[in-house]
């Protein structure tokens, strides 16, 4: 790539194109924010598959009226000393930002919905082919991007203009191209996920779960502790799930949670982790430290 044509990408403009007079204006601003964001979002998973060290920021250049108009650009830091020091690797990131944008944007110009994964193969091939061509791919901790990564972060464009309404419409302009959002476009996301699973594994273990947000109305997770990471976990055990939501149970901070744990490790036809579910079948006990004292609550079978 001649580097001496790369400073043209490091910028890109989102216009929203709105019918004057139209009421409820104030979800022309949200929508504007809510595509910031997911563009923040997906950013940030692109860096972070190029190395984790490094990071990227959206800054406001400009806005200009008429149609809402936001300039913006990246900014990009922690880029590792011992990276291609032959190669503006700011730029060269900045590129490939911009062009994954435009790429997603461009697949899905079309589509209502997608019903198979070859979409989602088409554009993580792209993309993939692009961090090639800017030489990114070179870089030593580059690892090519995921479609569960690709999924997430095509729902949350998608939903990030979901307060538009009919006669509204959304550009994206870069020295890549313009490309349109799709305002009739959706995505389920467990159904991608399901269409691009070649694989899913079962296990079962006794775990001990620190409670971190309990689920008081039975009808969503519970947040736990496991070590150093956070757990999403709904409780299948209804007589004991019964029993706490009636205030037999008591479960207070610092409380654990010894139980019996579902674990369902699912992987795409590449072999990467799309999704780890846990699921509690049952609870044995409560393991509580209280006032400097420990206890230990025991539930049979």
């Amino acid at each position: 790539m001649d580097l001496t044509k790369i400073n043209k990408f490091e910028k890109f403009e989102i216009e929203i194109d709105f019918n004057k007079n139209t009421p409820n204006p104030s979800r022309i601003f949200k929508s504007m924010a809510s595509i910031i964001e997911a563009f923040e979002e997906l950013d940030k998973n692109l860096v972070n598959h190029i190395d984790s060290k490094i990071d990227t920021i959206l800054v406001l250049e400009d806005i200009e009226k008429g149609s809402l108009k936001s300039v913006l650009r990246n900014i990009i830091s922690g880029i590792p000393d011992d990276a291609l020091k032959d190669l503006d690797i700011k730029k060269l990131i900045g590129h490939y930002l911009l062009k994954t944008k435009y790429i997603i944007l461009k697949k899905l110009e079309d589509r209502v919905l997608l019903t198979d994964g070859n979409v989602i193969e088409e554009i993580e091939f792209e993309i993939i082919e692009e961090a090639k061509n800017t030489g990114i791919s070179k870089l030593p901790y580059y690892v090519p991007v995921t479609k569960k990564t690709l999924i997430e972060n095509i729902k949350g464009i998608t939903d990030s203009v979901e307060n538009l309404q009919e006669g509204d419409s959304v550009i994206y302009k870069s020295e890549e191209g313009t490309a349109s959002f799709n305002m009739s476009f959706s995505l389920d996301i467990e159904l991608m996920e399901a269409l691009i699973t070649k694989e899913s594994i079962v296990s079962h273990s006794k775990m001990i779960l620190k409670v971190k947000k309990p689920d008081y109305l039975g009808d969503s997770m519970w947040v736990f502790k496991h070590g150093v990471h956070t757990i999403n976990a709904k409780i299948e055990d209804l007589n004991w799930l019964q029993n706490y939501q009636s205030g037999d149970i008591d479960i207070r901070p610092q409380d654990s949670l010894v139980c019996d744990v579902e674990i369902v490790a699912k992987y795409d036809h590449d072999n990467n982790l799309i999704e780890v579910t846990y699921t509690i079948q049952k609870v044995r006990s409560i393991s509580s430290k209280r006032a400097n004292e420990n206890k230990e609550t025991l539930f049979g079978d």
